[in-house]
C-alpha cells in the first residue's frame, strides 16, 4: 500500500492543500524526501510533482489525520487542516497589522496573544492588509517571521 503511484500531485496544488507555503514545502522537500522517489521535474510544465508516497511522509511529518482530502487553488483552504497544525502547534491563533511594507510581500505583525513582540508576515501581495487588522491562520516559519495561511482580503482591512 506504501508503493509510489503513477499518480503525482504538484507542488502549489499540495502547499494549497496542506495549508502551508511553498517555502515551507520546500524545506521539507529539502529534510525528508528523495528525487526520484518522492517527486520530481514534470516532463512539460517542469513543475514539481510528488508522488503518493511523498504525501504520506509529509502528512506524518506534519502530524495530520488520515485521510487528507487535496483540494486545489481556487478553493478555501480546509479548516481541518488549520485545526490540526493548530494542534501542533505550528499555527498561532491570530496576529495584528502594524505596517505593511512597500516591497509588496511583508508585513509587519503583533501577535494578539504577546502583543510587545513584533514579528514579519510573508503574503503573496500586502496591497489589502491595513494597520490594525487581525490576521487568521499564520505558520511559524522561523524566529520572528510568518507566513500567512488562506485567501488574500478581496477588500482593504477585510479578510
Amino acid at each position: 500500500m506504501d508503493q509510489p503511484t503513477n499518480q503525482t500531485i504538484k507542488e502549489g496544488d499540495l502547499a494549497a492543500a496542506l495549508g502551508l507555503s511553498r517555502e515551507a514545502l520546500k524545506k521539507m522537500r529539502r529534510d525528508l524526501l528523495e528525487r526520484d522517489k518522492d517527486w520530481a521535474l514534470g516532463e512539460e510544465s517542469r513543475a514539481i510533482e510528488y508522488t503518493i508516497l511523498a504525501l504520506k511522509k509529509i502528512r506524518a511529518a506534519l502530524g495530520l489525520p488520515e485521510p487528507l482530502y487535496l483540494t486545489y487553488p481556487g478553493s478555501p483552504t480546509p479548516e481541518s487542516v488549520i485545526l490540526a497544525l493548530k494542534k501542533k502547534g505550528t499555527v498561532p491563533e491570530e496576529l495584528q497589522v502594524i505596517k505593511a511594507y512597500g516591497n509588496g510581500i511583508v508585513v509587519l505583525c503583533v501577535q494578539t496573544a504577546a502583543p510587545n513582540a513584533q514579528v514579519r508576515l510573508k503574503v503573496r501581495d500586502n496591497r489589502n492588509f491595513t494597520p490594525g487588522m487581525i490576521v487568521p491562520g499564520c505558520v511559524h516559519v522561523e524566529a520572528d517571521r510568518y507566513d500567512y495561511v488562506g485567501r488574500l482580503p478581496r477588500r482593504k482591512g477585510r479578510i
